[in-house]
């Protein structure tokens, strides 16, 4: 095999992450964003599996994220309860209607609480659901 022309190294392709619409003020650090409305879906756009859930976190100011029951977690935070946002880059307290949403789905059972999200079922102060 000859080789034509001079050889070129291989680059690696840059990629960038563009978060439209998101304001630069809610990544601030040590600012939890606050959860104003939590509704469970039936389907996850994560997933092909009919039967799969997701939760749809609407935040104050109107920003919007959907989360994958599988991927959810929930952990108590000074007398509410927070949960993972963004990939697991920041942390968003419930406040309002979505903390009285989120204390109807959950169960305690020796000792365990447990949030029901479909099918799933997320142990609180856990890191996935089972």
């Amino acid at each position: 095999m000859t080789q034509v022309g001079p050889r070129v190294p291989a680059v690696e392709a840059q990629v960038g992450l563009f978060a439209l619409g998101v304001r630069a003020e809610s990544f601030a650090a040590g600012s939890p964003l606050r959860i104003e409305s939590f509704t469970v879906r039936e389907g996850s756009p994560f997933s092909p599996g009919r039967s799969r859930h997701s939760v749809e976190l609407a935040f104050v100011g109107g920003e919007k994220e959907t989360i994958d029951a599988r991927d959810f977690t929930l952990k108590p935070f000074g007398g509410t309860f927070a949960c993972d946002v963004r990939r697991g880059r920041q942390c968003a307290v419930f406040e309002g209607s979505a903390l009285v949403a989120i204390k109807r789905l959950m169960t305690e059972r020796n000792g365990i609480t447990r949030l029901r999200i479909g099918r799933e079922s997320v142990m609180v102060g856990a890191t996935s659901a089972r």
